[in-house]
């Protein structure tokens, strides 16, 4: 905070995809409760934040580990999610 203190946050959710490491998550800039993550697995997860139990979306998107994810800016791409891999 810009005072100098700490500010405070609770966990309410927790996703786990598989138990495997999760290498970066993005949040939708089109909505507020979707969020996409890639796996060192190359697995590209879109999850909604309202619904912890089950993803959205799971596909594999590289051979070997995924290392980044991000969301295309247009609104009228908004379901597009472009991902890069160690290995591809």
């Amino acid at each position: 905070a810009a005072d100098g203190s700490v500010p405070a946050w609770c966990c309410i959710k927790t996703f786990e995809p598989r138990r495997e490491a999760v290498r970066d998550v993005r949040w939708s800039p089109h909505s507020p409760t979707t969020f996409a993550c890639v796996t060192d697995s190359g697995d590209l997860i879109v999850y909604d934040a309202r619904v912890p139990a089950r993803p959205i979306v799971r596909l594999s998107a590289h051979s070997g580990e995924a290392t980044s994810c991000d969301w295309h800016p247009d609104p009228r791409r908004r379901h597009v999610v472009a991902t890069g891999g160690g290995r591809d």
